[in-house]
């Protein structure tokens, strides 16, 4: 999936109940977060926004230039 080899769970933790505060320095952590769509249970990855920001830069563009 657009590069992802991980969907089902987030880069920290397990992806279903880990997110924000409960994901923290002492948490353990993928090594790549490029290869996960989520980075704990809600929030996307940085790879993931990109994609998304790619996926709507035409509508942007029509509506910055229109």
């Amino acid at each position: 999936m657009l590069g992802f080899d991980e969907v089902d769970s987030g880069c920290c933790g397990s992806g279903y109940i880990e997110a924000s505060i409960l994901c923290n320095k002492l948490s353990n952590v993928c090594v790549d977060p490029s290869k996960y769509v989520f980075w704990d249970s809600i929030h996307p990855t940085e790879k993931t926004y990109h994609n998304i920001f790619l996926a709507s830069l035409s509508t942007i563009d029509f509506i910055v230039n229109n």
